[in-house]
């Protein structure tokens, strides 16, 4: 993946062509956002692709946990 676009809060990054990978026939993830929602959540949006379009989401949410 190649950085697409940054701001404080989001990095975007898309498919690298150059990898290898046969876009139209093998299924991979081929986009990726991390958003820095607040200092203790961190956000992941994956897109898959397959059969050369996307197909489904796969968001991830990271809390930090505080020791007590």
């Amino acid at each position: 993946m190649v950085l697409k676009s940054a701001d404080r809060n989001t990095f975007k990054f898309d498919f690298d062509a150059t990898c290898g990978i046969a876009v139209q026939s093998e299924m991979h993830m081929h986009s990726l956002a991390i958003s820095f929602d607040d200092p203790n959540t961190i956000t992941e949006n994956w897109t898959l692709f397959e059969a050369g379009k996307a197909k489904d989401d796969h968001p991830f949410t990271l809390k930090r946990v505080k020791p007590a």
